[in-house]
């Protein structure tokens, strides 16, 4: 992994080129020094450029022998000695870890204090001429005389430009068109800070009339628009002179950001869409000024591109989906004192907010009105409700609106609404009730631009015209009053008794209403069609004490959890915790921005923003699945997500900050909503006494998901005052739809709007937790064992149905293979990471590259070639002495991991299909459970069958997670297997390390290649 940091340099060092990179060498810089014995050493390292030698303090030797020819070094990045592969110390510092090889001599491994210093010093490059940055850059043979008197393609393109804008041909421009310039050139950079650094430099030298020159424009150009963290991630992967070359970006784009069948006419593309240099884009090359705009631009957000279409399943019945739901949706304001206004229900739809209310009451002149009854809000026309509703309920969703009808009307008046519904709505009102057959609602893909009234239904026996229902009307508690006794005596609402008209029966369909007193009670005398209102202090008693039944029952039935009325401010609570339940409708008061809104947007942001998210394992019928607080969950793959926050970009002033003047302090916060243990938050240093403009984090974070298809993501940025730090901007994304690789991310309002350039750089990594263990004093890793937490996600629990525990203990053997192929592929990637000396994260072919560069600097290995025969790679060090150890180490490695790539490729078929096998029979006796004794065993009653009934359950749901889960990771490891070969392969091929000959087939030392070999997958995404 090629890690970007800039957190340790001076604050006023700008790095814009490799000039200003030599002239920090010969400032010096402290490192460690390590040793074979197990020592460190301090000491500072500085450039001589009088004598073109390296030189370091203190020492034993000699001041004139404590040097080093430049001629006589190779650079290497990274852990690539000896020495590092097998110290301790080095492993907590990959990022800041080189080597300087002294020809004939020594090696010195050096640790920096951060990778940017690292960066400084050293650059490595695949081309046979070194690139000029750092100590390569003089190893190239340049003196300083000749990097100062350079011109590079940059200065070259910028002196164009502002000829072309110097329309008298004075050679000069004054500070107004100098300003316009900049800013237009710059992209992302605002005009004030423009503005500022022109001031600054004129005053600095005294001007009386703000006239630039050539030279001088260029010079300030760059200083406003390099930012260091981009030049050096430029500068990692350029084998050019500070440009990025086809290879060089697409290698960029395969490995870091994670992009797949990438190839040179896109690479092409993105050069002539974002590099302003003619001359640059003729090459085609991409030099800082394109790279820093196509960072900028929407082609590296971090969000998804597939999930601002519709991209999720959408025939799935209703209950198996979060829908976005407002909650008293005609207020502006808070319940108590706010206006209610129909603008409120155009901009909840137009939100794509799929669910609303309306509180319904008498009106003048027989007319009825919505308003929040026995509060001074003011009354809205039931029928301009409606009328809004019909015009902007599909402007930016199509999928089906469901209006919660909470009738407080008389007969009269409820005539009167029922009639408005069907002239406004007309046939979009969805009014087919389900068969009796139907086991399971509607998919919002069968309903789409239909109306779902969600309101009471008179019963089937009463015949009336007029008949009466139990009244839920969650406006009229009083909390304080009612507290959580009802809870324990099984009913949530007040029984009263209201009537209710046929018309407006008729309306509701698939969406009755109906009072929840238990689960048993409701899955026996209900449809699935019922759905029930819960108090959110009542729900959230149903989360703590009886989760799993509340999951199951959400499977098939709607729940609806609405704010408590004692939130006069009209505040929300978390939907996240209701989510981990299933729970579909959590309703929110829309119009009260901050966290809890957050968390809904961002939720709601994926799947094409329609206002429909499927959810995850928990609406499987057979999935295991618990929201309390665990490790892991059987048949899910946990993840850590690696979180690099680097650098801000044009912060606003916080909302009413003015004590500081311009100067704010900012840090990041980030916050993961998840089930409980995915729950964390950490944030930032503060970067002090800045303008917003450009701080600086350069932070790695790192978090354990054991639901991540559940999980959010929310950046925040706060200004660090000692009484209550300030809100300056936030974004919050669903773990799904992050994006791998450097990314900006664009920060939003606490009303969800976007702030005007304000953006996040970050970097992400998405990996599989680390099961690779530690290397040994003696250099060897050894192989880490799960814990046994780890291992009991993968061991089946006994039933007590011989018939049923047969089925699984076959899958037992199978169980155990998968997993010891798929550690085993995981262990083998790690450990050749390591000896290529690469970064935890670096992708196979990155290890390649870096291979590649070290053997044609290493005199003790001529050459190194990767040979294909029979579709099976193989390693081959052509020259290299028996006791080159280091070499030797890399050749096993990479062997070992080629065989066990094959390994899984050729057994994980046979083993996937024998955990196939056994998911079936499981599904077809949970199906058709009489043969097995299975519907016996859950069709017990009393309290102590009870839980008898739900331990069989759980273990048969248990035990069919654990093997489709292993199923379905072993096919992913796979595919993983076969796009690493395929990497390999292709890293050789253009790193030029490839013997392209095919050698004669031996059967009797090389098994057959199946067909779906290391040439069927092109995915260079190594994060999975």
């Amino acid at each position: 992994k090629k890690t970007v940091s800039f957190s340790r340099l001076p604050s006023e060092a700008c790095v814009k080129n490799a000039t200003d990179c030599v002239n920090l060498m010969q400032g010096g810089h402290q490192f460690v020094k390590m040793r074979s014995n197990s020592r460190v050493y301090n000491r500072l390292y500085w450039l001589d450029d009088a004598n073109n030698c390296l030189r370091w303090e203190p020492s034993k030797k000699d001041s004139g022998k404590a040097r080093i020819e430049i001629s006589s070094v190779e650079v290497r990045p990274g852990k690539a000695t000896e020495l590092f592969l097998t110290s301790d110390i080095a492993t907590h510092f990959p990022e800041c870890s080189f080597s300087i090889i002294v020809r004939r001599d020594e090696d010195l491994d050096l640790i920096a204090n951060s990778a940017d210093e690292a960066n400084v010093w050293e650059k490595y490059s695949i081309s046979p001429t070194p690139t000029p940055t750092g100590l390569r850059c003089l190893m190239s043979g340049q003196d300083m005389d000749g990097l100062r008197m350079r011109t590079d393609l940059r200065d070259s393109w910028l002196g164009s430009t502002f000829d072309d804008a110097d329309i008298n041909k004075d050679g000069l421009l004054d500070e107004n068109e100098s300003l316009k310039l900049i800013t237009s050139l710059s992209g992302g950079v605002r005009e004030l800070q423009v503005k500022q650094k022109l001031q600054e430099y004129l005053q600095l030298r005294g001007r009386d009339k703000s006239l630039l020159s050539r030279d001088e424009f260029i010079e300030i150009f760059k200083d406003v628009a390099t930012r260091p963290e981009i030049y050096f991630l430029l500068a990692r992967y350029a084998s050019g002179d500070d440009r990025l070359t086809l290879d060089d970006l697409l290698l960029f784009l395969e490995s870091e950001q994670g992009m797949t069948g990438v190839t040179h006419e896109y690479c092409t593309s993105l050069i002539h869409d974002f590099e302003p240099s003619e001359t640059m884009r003729a090459i085609p090359a991409l030099g800082i000024d394109g790279f820093t705009k196509f960072l900028m631009s929407d082609r590296c957000g971090v969000f998804d591109q597939k999930h601002t279409k519709v991209c999720q399943d959408m025939s799935q019945p209703l209950s198996h989906y979060f829908i976005s739901s407002s909650h008293n949706t005609y207020l502006m304001e808070d319940q108590v004192n706010g206006p209610s206004s129909v603008s409120a229900y155009v901009r909840a739809l137009l939100r794509c907010c799929r669910c609303v209310e309306l509180d319904c009451w008498d009106g003048p002149d027989g007319l009825p009105v919505v308003s929040h009854g026995h509060t001074p809000t003011n009354k809205i026309s039931f029928r301009q409700v409606i009328e809004a509703i019909g015009e902007s309920a599909f402007r930016n969703s199509t999928f089906p609106v469901i209006l919660c009808i909470e009738n407080h009307c008389s007969e009269a008046q409820q005539t009167t609404m029922a009639t408005d519904i069907r002239q406004v709505l007309g046939e979009r009102v969805y009014t087919q009730d389900l068969s009796s057959e139907s086991s399971h609602l509607p998919s919002p893909g069968a309903l789409q631009r239909r109306f779902l009234i969600r309101s009471k239904k008179l019963p089937l026996e009463c015949t009336e015209e007029v008949g009466y229902v139990t009244d839920e009307d969650e406006g009229s508690e009083i909390d304080q009053q009612r507290g959580l006794n009802n809870l324990n005596k099984g009913k949530f609402y007040s029984e009263r008794r209201r009537p209710l008209v046929r018309d407006l029966s008729n309306l509701v369909s698939i969406c009755s209403c109906v009072r929840f007193v238990d689960f048993q009670g409701h899955e026996r005398i209900h449809k699935c069609s019922a759905t029930s209102s819960l108090h959110e202090q009542d729900a959230a008693k149903l989360v703590e004490n009886e989760a799993g039944d509340f999951v199951n029952h959400n499977k098939t039935y709607l729940t609806r959890v609405y704010p408590s009325g004692a939130r006069m401010d009209s505040s929300n609570f978390n939907p996240q915790d209701y989510w981990n339940c299933g729970v579909q409708i959590a309703s929110l008061n829309y119009q009260t921005p901050g966290l809890m809104m957050d968390i809904n947007d961002g939720r709601f942001a994926m799947n094409g923003a329609c206002g429909y998210v499927l959810k995850p394992i928990m609406r499987d019928k057979l999935a295991y699945y618990s929201c309390q607080p665990r490790d892991t969950i059987p048949g899910v793959s946990p993840k850590m997500l690696h979180l690099r926050v680097i650098s801000g970009q044009n912060f606003p002033k916080p909302r009413g900050g003015g004590a500081k003047g311009h100067v704010i302090d900012p840090y990041v916060l980030i916050e993961l909503f998840g089930l409980p243990n995915d729950c964390s938050e950490q944030r930032t240093r503060t970067a002090p006494n800045n303008s917003g403009d450009s701080p600086l984090f350069d932070e790695s974070f790192e978090f354990r998901l054991s639901l991540p298809s559940l999980a959010l993501v929310r950046f925040v940025v706060l200004d660090d005052e000692f009484i209550g730090d300030e809100f300056i901007g936030q974004y919050t994304i669903p773990f799904e739809c992050l994006l791998p690789g450097y990314r900006h991310l664009r920060l939003r309002s606490i009303f969800d709007e976007p702030l005007d350039g304000a953006t996040l750089f970050v970097h992400v990594a998405i990996t599989e937790p680390d099961t690779a263990g530690k290397r040994s004093s003696a250099g060897k890793r050894a192989r880490k064992g799960r814990s046994k937490k780890e291992t009991e996600v993968f061991s089946v629990k006994e039933i007590g149905l011989p018939t049923v525990d047969d089925i699984f203990k076959t899958a037992l053997t199978p169980l155990k293979c998968a997993t010891n192929l798929m550690d085993t592929q995981r262990w083998s990637l790690a450990h050749f990471r390591e000896t290529c000396g690469m970064a935890p994260l670096a992708s196979p072919k990155q290890c390649v590259r870096a291979l590649a560069q070290r053997a044609r600097s290493d005199a003790d290995v001529p050459q190194i070639c990767i040979r294909r025969r029979d579709l099976r790679l193989s390693l081959e060090l052509r020259g290299a002495t028996p006791t080159n150890e280091t070499w030797r180490k890399t050749g096993l490695a990479f062997d070992a991991l080629v065989a066990d790539a094959q390994a899984i490729i050729d057994k994980g078929a046979v083993v996937g299909e024998a955990l196939s096998t056994a998911c079936k029979k499981a599904s077809k006796i949970y199906e058709k459970p009489s043969k097995s004794n299975l519907r016996k065993k859950l069709s017990v009653s009393g309290d102590s069958e009870r839980r008898a009934r739900r331990n069989v359950d759980e273990n048969f749901r248990w035990n069919y997670s654990v093997v489709k889960g292993a199923n379905e990771s072993l096919n992913e490891s796979r595919r993983s297997a076969e796009t690493l070969l395929a990497d390999l392969w292709s890293a050789a091929v253009q790193y030029g390390v490839a013997n392209k000959e095919q050698e004669p087939t031996s059967a009797a030392t090389t098994p057959e290649a199946p067909s779906n070999g290391v040439e069927s997958n092109r995915n260079g995404n190594n994060n999975s």
